[in-house]
């Protein structure tokens, strides 16, 4: 089952590989595509036959490297953008929601203080109503005034009071209604206000998970380069090499052909006598070669090829030529005496009569 490791300061991936009892190549997820090159941050998937992201075809025998992976995708960055951005935005949204419920309290504080107000207002008017009622009564009663005359300053009383008491309701309700559509407008103000932040924090997370995202394609890319450059390099090396040992193989050839041009001159110069006699005694013997049963003509003359050329070193070659020529001839005893048998010219080359 796969596993997740996130990347430390000082981590590389044949470390974990090595904690983990698995392999490089079974370890995916770093955004470089360049196993030498991992973030700390990222998450590592862990599992057996995992690739590495982002690795485009591989370089097969060249040694050249896979191209990367040029996929812009900032969403892999939202979480980075996240943390980074949310610390400046968070503390002012918090804030400001923290404060939605306190500006509702203080409001209903308020219309209850108003109402309040207007209660206390009415029941005092009350009073007064109820005092100047009795106060008419009292006043009729020591001037002997008439039912008729009473009744109509008691009338005069009840005017004043429902004109002060319709005053204080009416008054009561425009503070209310006063103090409700600031309330409304206050908590509009701040959502706005909370609205905005959030919005903002939004389009801060998206620009900076851009900003992410394309610094990592820079890496990505220049990791390539990089990759490719010593691969080139390498490459460069691996010629001039070739070129090398090419420009040695033709120092070589040369030197094997003026080498040869001199023995070619050497054979053409004449023998001596001495020689020509050894080369003739040998050419005898090819002539009259008893041939063992079991044994073919072209094995003796290669036996006797080597006796004389570990008996004389200096006329080897010579030994090796007349034999070559010999086998090639297929020289025996019976085409020998019939042809009239060989000998050896003045530069140690094989005659045939």
């Amino acid at each position: 089952m796969a596993q997740t490791y996130t990347v430390k300061s000082g981590d590389n991936l044949s470390t974990i590989a090595k904690n983990y009892g698995t392999t490089v190549g079974a370890i995916s997820g770093y955004r470089s595509g360049n196993p030498s090159l991992i973030y700390p941050g990222e998450v590592l998937t862990i599992g057996a036959g995992s690739a590495p992201a982002g690795g485009g075809g591989g370089g097969g025998d060249s040694g050249l490297p896979g191209a990367p992976d040029y996929t812009f995708d900032p969403n892999k960055f939202a979480g980075e953008a996240t943390s980074q951005v949310a610390p400046i935005y968070d503390p002012q949204i918090t804030g400001l929601q923290k404060s939605l419920p306190l500006l509702q309290q203080r409001y209903d504080l308020l219309l209850e203080q108003i109402t309040a107000q207007s209660e206390g207002s009415k029941a005092l008017l009350g009073e007064n109503r109820t005092t100047n009622l009795g106060q008419v009564s009292a006043s009729a009663e020591a001037r002997g005034l008439r039912g008729g005359q009473v009744q109509s300053q008691k009338l005069g009383v009840e005017n004043v009071f429902n004109k002060a008491l319709t005053a204080i309701t009416s008054d009561t309700s425009l503070q209310l209604r006063g103090a409700g559509v600031e309330r409304e407008s206050k908590v509009l103000e701040l959502d706005t206000l909370i609205s905005k932040l959030v919005g903002e924090k939004g389009a801060k997370i998206t620009e900076v998970a851009r900003t992410l995202a394309l610094d990592d394609l820079d890496r990505r890319q220049k990791a390539f380069e990089n990759l490719l450059a010593l691969s080139n390099e390498k490459h460069n090396r691996e010629m001039q090499a070739i070129q090398q040992r090419q420009d040695q193989q033709r120092i070589g050839i040369e030197q094997q052909r003026l080498a040869l041009a001199v023995k070619e001159a050497a054979r053409n110069e004449p023998i001596t006598s001495k020689q020509k006699g050894i080369l003739g005694e040998y050419a005898s013997l090819l002539d009259t070669l008893t041939i063992p049963k079991g044994k073919t003509y072209q094995q003796r003359v290669g036996e006797e090829v080597k006796a004389y050329s570990a008996a004389y070193p200096d006329l080897a070659e010579y030994f090796i030529d007349i034999g070559n020529t010999a086998k090639a001839y297929s020289l025996d005893k019976t085409k020998a005496s019939s042809s009239g048998g060989i000998t050896i010219d003045d530069k140690g080359n094989l005659v045939i009569k």
